[in-house]
């Protein structure tokens, strides 16, 4: 990977989390969706990481965006 982009393995590091947590992440769309899969492994951005650090934790209430 370059500069700019992480595997799952190092998105984990850096949240502390597991890598299939960030699997989870990804599948559902918190990450890892500008540029996906790239050859079987999730492609996530430091951009990515930096957006998903400013979310708040737990599930989204029902009805808000």
């Amino acid at each position: 990977m370059n500069e700019n982009t992480l595997t799952t393995t190092e998105a984990a590091e850096l949240l502390k989390v597991s890598v299939s947590r960030i699997e989870q992440h990804c599948r559902g769309g918190r990450l890892g969706q500008t540029f996906g899969k790239f050859g079987g492994v999730w492609v996530i951005t430091r951009a990515e990481i930096k957006a998903f650090k400013r979310l708040p934790p737990g599930r989204k209430k029902k009805g808000t965006k």
